[in-house]
């Protein structure tokens, strides 16, 4: 009798709140807004000048779009643009289909996003000065401080390793600033 290994695959079903349904609907109707725009002027460009456009051609017609009232990043912006051209280079089509916000017949949204375009820093001042467990800046300071690596909480009392401490805090301040939601791209 042969005994592989077994992989086994735990499968989690999570119902999230979507609190952010409005920013993100607002992103999908601006990413549509975008798409038909390079629609459009393909379309006028080819009946113009006979030729169609790579998403480096139109990052010169989107370039400001974002400081004239768009909330998508501006590299947001050109990873649709490179997307409408891939998109219609395999169509083979010079138009593609009017993409819609609203209705019964609207296109479903999508907001690309790269990493550069996505800031999630967290400020890790007084971090390991900071009791995780009651916010009193109560740890050691200064220079001599640095070596200190387990501490007592003067308000409080309880006792915390430096680092163990710190990464409580970073992470605590990142579920804040999740919590206060998605930040203009």
């Amino acid at each position: 009798m042969h005994h592989g290994s077994f992989t086994r695959t735990k499968v989690l079903k999570l119902r999230l709140k979507d609190k952010h349904s409005k920013f993100l609907n607002l992103l999908a109707r601006e990413v549509n807004f975008v798409c038909n725009y390079c629609n459009e002027l393909q379309v006028t460009m080819f009946n113009r000048e006979r030729r169609v456009f790579s998403g480096y051609d139109f990052a010169k017609f989107t370039r400001g779009a974002t400081r004239e009232g768009l909330q998508l990043h501006s590299q947001s912006v050109q990873a649709i643009a490179e997307e409408f051209a891939t998109r219609r280079r395999q169509c083979g089509k010079v138009r593609l289909t009017w993409r819609k916000s609203g209705g019964s017949r609207r296109s479903l949204g999508w907001i690309p996003f790269k990493a550069a375009a996505i800031r999630a820093e967290i400020d890790e001042a007084f971090s390991t000065q900071v009791c995780s467990a009651c916010s009193a800046c109560s740890g050691p300071r200064g220079i001599a401080g640095i070596g200190v690596r387990a501490w007592t909480c003067s308000e409080c009392g309880t006792v915390h390793d430096r680092d163990l401490n710190a990464a409580k805090n970073i992470l605590a301040a990142g579920r804040r600033h999740l919590a206060e939601g998605i930040p203009a791209l």
